[in-house]
């Protein structure tokens, strides 16, 4: 995470929430699957993508890089703060 998020999570109230991304293969070959292993394919860091681990704070405000949901106004630009993540992971 950059050091200026760092520090904007660290003036906001509440826990820090983590975030890791879904890694797998779309193939039914177990060969090619056994080749690129959860832990390899988090190593890869793309430029303009979030990174594999992320940290984020209810309250924090989140800017979309990519097109989510275009029904719900979920597009590239579009500035969200203060939801609470409602998913079975959390």
């Amino acid at each position: 995470m950059r050091c200026e998020s760092t520090m904007i999570l660290k003036l906001l109230n509440g826990p820090i929430t983590a975030h890791n991304s879904i890694d797998s293969l779309d193939t039914n070959d177990e060969q090619e699957i056994n080749n690129f292993p959860v832990e390899f394919l988090s190593t890869f860091n793309f430029s303009g993508m979030p990174p594999h681990y992320l940290k984020l704070k209810e309250g924090a405000i989140v800017v979309l890089r990519r097109n989510l949901s275009s029904k719900r106004d979920y597009v590239y630009g579009t500035r969200s703060q203060g939801f609470a993540c409602k998913c079975p992971r959390c």
